[in-house]
């Protein structure tokens, strides 16, 4: 990946979080005051770690619903921070790896959904929307790899292998 692309995800990261950050603040400011810094902390974290699981699961799901074998991994020390990853050794048609590429973002459309249309209380709230805006922050790669992929013919096959992917094409 060129480091500009590096680049750009993590800016496209920090934007997001801060524009999630400051309606957030605003609409939740007194109960995030009343509710402290140890418990606001320790909700955030909470909600990053279950984050991560859901988000590679859904990968994993996609996988096996277009006949693949997910396979997980993660690495915790990159100059990106921790990376984590759900891969398949099946070749699978470019339109169904760009559906398994873009499949967490069906969670966070289900979590903003439940947010928009759910009377849930404050704390129940802060949780749907962190892990919403955690998923979609952490599904920018993913996010990327689907619009790349538009750039190949429709009848390329597509590996996700590790460190990237591999394109078979005619």
């Amino acid at each position: 990946m060129p480091r500009r692309v590096k680049i750009a995800i993590i800016l496209a990261g920090l934007l997001g979080t801060f524009v999630f950050a400051v309606p957030f603040g605003v609409i939740y400011g007194d109960f995030i005051v009343g509710f402290g810094t140890v418990n606001w902390t320790l909700l955030f974290l909470g909600c990053v770690v279950a984050t991560i699981p859901l988000h590679e699961g859904m990968h994993g799901l996609f996988f096996r619903l277009y006949g693949g074998k997910a396979k997980f991994g993660a690495k915790l020390w990159t100059p990106l921070g921790p990376v984590f990853w759900a891969t398949s050794e099946k070749m699978f048609p470019r339109r169904q790896f760009q559906m398994i590429s873009l499949a967490p973002q069906l969670l966070t459309l289900l979590l903003s959904s439940f947010i928009v249309l759910g009377g849930f209380p404050p704390i129940m709230q802060m949780v749907l929307i962190i892990v919403a805006v955690g998923n979609l922050l952490g599904g920018a790669f993913d996010i990327y790899l689907a619009v790349l992929l538009r750039r190949y013919p429709s009848s390329s096959m597509v590996r996700d292998i590790k460190d990237g992917l591999e394109v078979c094409y005619q």
